[in-house]
């Protein structure tokens, strides 16, 4: 997780970035905090630095609670605490309703109490990093609520900040961001640059760890995001510097040692799917093998284990290894009890399906298909309401916006210029003829700039209206053409199955290769339908 920021919510990670524990997440982030701040009136009380440091601790822990309990009595004994340390505990807060309790509602009172301190900030460059937080912040809870303009209007706040103050910190925020949207929209090359970007952007601060921790993660999602590019090659090259980059940094970190271990088995996962793709069944299981082993172990990313366990699990499904694979899944299904993972029960609802199937015990197949298809379904919905979300419009929209209020603070500047001008002397003329025609000048921008927006409103209403009816035409087609394949599905497969069913009765070759014939053309009736229902889920994702 990125210095500053707080990290957007992660959906699956065999399609999409990866999915980091709240020990990953608190130890990084809660400690780049830390980022260019100063004791004394405008930065932390010295009474604060031992709290911060004891509270961090404890978060990157995992005793998320018992760090909230000593951060508000301790803090309660400080007689005067300053305006970043009031800051710093809204942001403990902030985490532990964001990130541990999943509540965004209280997360987002918390970001609004943020947001407020900063601006009372003292001194400018405190003003930048802790508004950029507090405006980010805000961000991730709202992007978590599904309440994207939102998210990205705070987003682009942040933005503008260390755009228009040179604040790298908060323009690889930003990036990082964008790339992680542009990813679960499936742009996949775009948010490769931005990661990028992000990488570029991220400067040095008071805590290394946090830099090191933050770098090793944006080098392991340009390589996924280049996987999904179909860009395997350099998918490669940016898993092997990612685990270089762990490899080379890590020893200066000989307290963090199990969370060296954590992101190493995270690559390890990635890495896998590359090699899953290039056919490499021996060397991805191998290292689905090792990501699996530490990240299994007490206090690790298990989730991430559970993701990786469902990997290897579609391996032993490709290879026939059926008996490895129930072994697995089993083993899985305790894990799953007790860790609830919506991203691998998906999986492995579709992975006891194939295995039933296999078994030819159909009921209990079908079951386990129903069930993933159900969790799909609520996945994909959720995915395209991102989707449709236009966040290059929205932050367009939020620049122009921007300049036209730009403009007319210009405006009424010119317009005291011309007053004072006007009292002072008639010397002044010529002076108050120039700055008039500037502001005339200026107004006239002003029209043209909202008649150029009045007309792309237009015809985005325009547009909308064009692509909910085609929406609503595509809608009716996929409607009729899925109830006349699931009408058909039924009957076919019961013919099916009934062919099987007679394979051991006593009849003459004659009527046992129309039996046949009878189950080719109903198992290739199903196969048809299959595809077609495929196609009309592709069209409608």
């Amino acid at each position: 997780m990125s210095a500053n920021t707080y990290c957007l919510p992660y959906l699956k990670r065999c399609n999409y970035l990866v999915k980091a524990s709240l020990l990953l997440f608190v130890s990084v982030l809660v400690a780049s905090c830390q980022r260019e701040k100063k004791t004394g009136a405008s930065g932390y009380s010295q009474a604060f630095l031992p709290v911060f440091d004891t509270v961090s601790r404890l978060f990157e822990s995992d005793k998320v609670e018992r760090g909230l309990y000593y951060l508000d009595s301790s803090v309660a004994r400080i007689s005067q605490p300053t305006i970043d340390d009031q800051f710093r505990v809204l942001g403990f807060h902030y985490v532990y309703w964001h990130k541990t309790k999943g509540d965004n509602q209280k997360a987002l009172v918390y970001a609004d109490s943020m947001l407020t301190l900063a601006n009372k900030s003292v001194g400018a460059r405190d003003y930048q990093a802790n508004y950029v937080e507090a405006n980010m912040a805000k961000g991730d809870a709202y992007f978590s609520m599904r309440k994207y303009d939102d998210a990205y209007k705070h987003y682009f706040e942040g933005f503008r900040i260390g755009k228009n103050y040179l604040n790298n910190g908060a323009l690889s925020d930003y990036s990082y961001r964008m790339g992680m949207i542009l990813y679960k929209m499936g742009h996949y090359r775009l948010a490769a640059g931005y990661f990028k970007e992000s990488y570029r952007f991220s400067s040095p601060t008071r805590d290394k760890f946090a830099d090191f921790y933050r770098n090793q993660e944006v080098l392991d999602n340009i390589a996924l995001s280049y996987k999904h590019n179909g860009d395997l090659d350099s998918a490669m090259f940016y898993f092997a510097k990612a685990i270089q980059y762990i490899n080379q940094n890590g020893p200066a970190y000989k307290d963090r040692a199990k969370m060296m271990d954590v992101a190493r088995g995270v690559v390890y996962g990635n890495e896998a799917e590359v090699l899953i793709i290039k056919g490499d069944s021996k060397n991805a299981t191998d290292l689905l093998k090792k990501s699996i082993a530490i990240n299994l172990q007490k206090g690790n990313d298990n989730r991430d284990a559970e993701l990786a366990e469902i990997k290897l699990a579609q391996i032993y499904y490709d290879n026939n290894q059926n008996e490895e694979l129930k072994g697995l899944l089993s083993t899985l299904r305790t894990q799953l009890d007790s860790i609830k993972n919506e991203d691998a029960e998906a999986d492995w609802n579709r992975l006891m399906s194939g295995y039933y199937l296999r078994k030819k015990d159909f009921e209990a197949s079908r079951a386990y298909l129903q069930t993933y298809l159900t969790e799909r379904d609520s996945s994909i919905k959720k995915l395209n309401v991102l989707k449709e979300s236009d966040v290059n419009q929205q932050l367009d929209s939020f620049e122009k916006q921007y300049l036209i209020d730009n403009l007319r603070g210009h405006n009424k500047i010119e317009r005291q210029y011309l007053y004072a001008a006007i009292t002072s002397a008639v010397m002044a003329i010529v002076i108050v003829l120039l700055v008039y025609r500037n502001w005339r000048r200026s107004k006239r921008d002003i029209r043209t700039v909202n008649a150029l927006n009045q007309r792309v409103s237009l015809q985005k209403i325009d547009l909308e209206k064009t692509l909910e009816e085609l929406k609503a035409s595509i809608l009716e087609k996929d409607r009729i053409l899925r109830a006349v394949a699931h009408d058909l599905r039924n009957p076919i497969g019961g013919i099916s199955a009934l062919t099987l069913a007679m394979e051991d009765d006593d009849f003459t070759p004659e009527q046992k290769e129309l039996i046949n014939i009878i189950r080719e053309t109903s198992n290739d009736s199903l196969e048809l339908i299959s595809e077609l229902l495929e196609v009309t889920d592709e069209i409608r994702t």
